[in-house]
């Protein structure tokens, strides 16, 4: 899952060089992200984002501002392919 979550917060369109720091970034993020538990918050703004050009690092973005607000986020990470 750490892994998926590191690829999505790129977008398919933009060139990046791998960097491992980025892959303890995801970790945390994953983390943070399980700590908030079940629920739908930022379901429409992941919708949104990925209606938007599959735009995955908007939508990873959302679900960030999300868990920052205190809300439970499983579902919108499922729709990033993203278990908690």
């Amino acid at each position: 899952m750490v892994l998926r979550l590191l690829l999505v917060s790129h977008h398919y369109r933009e060139s990046w060089e791998w960097d491992p720091r980025e892959l303890d970034e995801a970790a945390e993020r994953l983390e943070r992200w399980r700590a908030q538990g079940e629920g739908d918050g930022a379901l429409d703004q992941v919708r949104r984002a990925l209606d938007d050009d599959l735009d995955t690092p908007g939508a990873v973005e959302a679900v960030d501002k999300a868990v920052a607000a205190g809300r439970p986020v499983s579902e919108a990470a499922r729709l990033l392919g993203i278990a908690l």
